[in-house]
């Protein structure tokens, strides 16, 4: 399986939990993310794969920029968990950065599904 994570103080708190599942391949545009699947921190027996988009870095450590848009456009990926800034009944999900959303936009172009990762503090916001 294919799993995509964006980046997000959200999703860096996901990879605790998919670090226990063997045969995963991870795609990220977030170097937190990725850090966390470090092989020091993974059972020795795993056998997933950490793929980083490449892009420029922001100050969130997202990647971002046309390599990484270029490289997302490229995948297909079964499941991704998006962090969003905002979850608003008209903006619907957003985030404040332009070049971070043209990365967002990619990724859930390229994936099967979808599932949004939030917070209560993300409700009625936009940005």
């Amino acid at each position: 399986m294919v799993v995509a994570i964006s980046a997000g103080t959200t999703t860096v708190a996901l990879p605790v939990e998919l670090r226990r599942i063997a045969d995963l391949t991870i795609v990220t545009n977030s170097i937190p993310v990725a850090e966390q699947f470090e092989p020091s921190r993974l059972d020795p027996r795993s056998s997933q794969t950490v793929l980083l988009t490449g892009g420029e870095p922001t100050l969130s450590s997202a990647l971002v920029g046309p390599i990484a848009v270029s490289t997302v456009r490229g995948l297909h990926v079964d499941l991704l968990f998006l962090g969003v800034h905002g979850m608003h009944e008209k903006a619907g999900f957003t985030t404040p950065n332009l070049r971070e959303s043209e990365v967002d936009q990619a990724l859930v172009e390229a994936a099967h599904r979808v599932v949004v990762l939030a917070d209560h503090t993300k409700w009625g916001s936009s940005g």
